[in-house]
């Protein structure tokens, strides 16, 4: 425990630019969380109406009357043009997200109601942006909208009067959708949440940071003889992993510290298990740490170590999913993320988010990230303990050496 200790001090000593690394990322991770990432005051969506019937008028009143959006719809007749214009729109921001109704759609719902229905059933085209938040809204509303739609025509049994005369009778709909749809708070919400998603993603990039940092400290020590020297003396190696390993985490722990005290005080915080949150960050600044000393120990120059943290860092983060939804990679892509501990770190963060502070099963999520790090601490034990052993021996071979020719 005292070595440890020692080892612990003399590290804070030399790597203050550890600390403040971790300081200043804790700060810009503050900082990214409020920067505007996005409007949430008015939402645009293109339309291209091909039917003409009451429901798509009745869905253009939901979307502009019952969700304040926006709705542009295209004065163009052709429909090629049409198209072109509102991918345009989508292209220059102008709309979050674009929807066809298709000809006949009207005649297709109502056909659900029919005990003779043919089942061809046609289904309005949602095309998003990449306006994350208010896309993935708009796809909720306009899927809640068409469940409730179908079930009002089923109960019209096929009479394409009765389920008009429905969605009058029922304000178009707007009661049910009410009760569906998210209001803007809910809007902001969302938003939020995917914000503290996104942020992670930058927390792993200046975690990766403060490992190189760590990794150019072992390696430093190695050049110039210093490691060699802790070698030589009865320190064990568990001290020296140890040490540099409790400096390492705490100081990634600091930045989410920092970011996560931020989020409560100014009430940002999503509805999540705070402790799970710190745990996991916890566990996974332990695998960074033990990437760095690996990396610090194992690699004979900067390059090389500089390749090896980026490579379990940022592209090992990019296959586990750390910068966009895993779902939607490749399926070979998706096996490979199971390996990876940055897809089981997300997958918990994700998974924590989602259940709105409710308990999730996150333990086994944070038991292989540990196993990882574990492992990588017991390589750089395996190495320090070998390396120690042989320098005793070239010392007692030296020392034996003198004697005799004394």
């Amino acid at each position: 425990m005292r070595n440890t200790g020692i080892v612990l001090r003399t590290t804070i000593k030399r790597a203050k630019l550890y600390l403040l690394i971790a300081i200043a990322g804790g700060l810009l991770l503050c900082g990214m969380h409020m920067m505007p990432w996005g409007s949430l005051e008015v939402i645009a969506i293109g339309l291209i109406d091909q039917d003409g019937s009451a429901v798509s008028k009745d869905l253009v009143r939901y979307l502009e009357k019952d969700l304040d959006m926006d709705v542009i719809e295209s004065a163009n007749v052709d429909f090629d043009e049409s198209l072109s214009d509102m991918k345009t729109k989508i292209v220059d921001k102008k709309v979050s997200a674009m929807i066809i109704v298709p000809k006949g759609y009207e005649e297709s719902i109502v056909d659900l109601g029919n005990i003779h229905s043919s089942g061809k059933e046609r289904e309005l085209e949602i095309i998003m942006s990449d306006d994350y938040a208010n896309a993935e809204f708009t796809r909720a509303y306009i899927e809640s909208y068409v469940t409730s739609l179908k079930t009002m025509a089923i109960a019209a049994e096929g009479d394409s009067n009765t389920l008009t005369d429905m969605i009058h009778e029922t304000n178009l709909l707007s009661k049910d959708m009410i009760q569906t749809a998210s209001s803007h708070d809910d809007v902001a919400q969302f938003t939020n949440n995917e914000i503290f998603k996104s942020i992670f993603g930058f927390f792993m990039m200046m975690g990766i940071m403060q490992s190189i940092i760590l990794a150019n400290m072992i390696y430093d020590d190695r050049v110039k003889g210093q490691y060699n020297r802790l070698r030589s003396t009865a320190l064990k190696p568990a001290s020296y992993v140890a040490g540099i390993s409790i400096f390492g985490t705490l100081g990634c722990c600091l930045m989410s510290f920092i970011y996560l005290t931020f989020l409560q005080i100014s009430g940002n915080l999503p509805d999540i298990d705070i402790v799970e949150v710190y745990v996991l960050c916890g566990i996974f600044a332990l695998f960074l740490v033990g990437a760095a000393m690996v990396c610090g120990l194992y690699f004979n120059s900067l390059g090389a170590i500089m390749a090896g943290i980026i490579g379990i860092g940022t592209v090992a983060s990019m296959l586990g999913g750390t910068y966009f939804p895993i779902s939607s990679s490749p399926i070979f892509m998706q096996r490979i993320a199971h390996f990876i501990p940055q897809y089981w770190f997300m997958d918990a963060i994700i998974a924590s988010i989602d259940a709105g502070g409710k308990s999730t099963p996150w333990a086994i999520n944070a038991l292989i990230i540990l196993l990882y790090a574990a492992l990588f601490f017991i390589v750089t034990g395996i190495k320090y303990a070998h390396q120690s052993s042989t320098s005793r021996r070239l010392g007692s071979g030296v020392r034996a050496l003198v004697s005799q020719e004394s």
